[in-house]
């Protein structure tokens, strides 16, 4: 588990872009911008993910200064796009997963 962690600070701080993540991350971008409700929100919201793929709506808020309603509505279009999913089955304080990220260390 540490090394899949190393790995990761490794990826969130590399330099280029090519490699570590490029064909996820392009992936993601591809289905937020074909999406119609995808605003400039969802995609701060998905690198925000990126560099934490393990979150809960509540922290999003706090660091990124948004609302909860517009966190909120950008993670439920992220859900619906398939890119992170929530994991906990909680209908309060729900924890979501950015799934195919946390797959390359496994």
């Amino acid at each position: 588990m540490q090394t899949a962690l190393i790995y990761y600070q490794f990826i969130t701080i590399y330099p280029f872009t090519e490699g570590n993540g490029r064909i996820i991350r392009n992936s993601d971008y591809a289905k937020i911008q074909s999406f119609d409700k995808a605003t400039p929100v969802v995609l701060r919201v998905y690198e925000h993910i990126w560099s934490k793929p393990i979150v809960e709506v509540q922290h999003i808020v706090k660091e990124l200064g948004l609302s909860y309603n517009t966190v909120a509505k950008a993670v439920n279009i992220l859900v619906s796009l398939g890119i992170i999913q929530q994991f906990d089955g909680q209908k309060r304080y729900r924890k979501y997963a950015y799934t195919d990220l946390l797959d390359i260390f496994r």
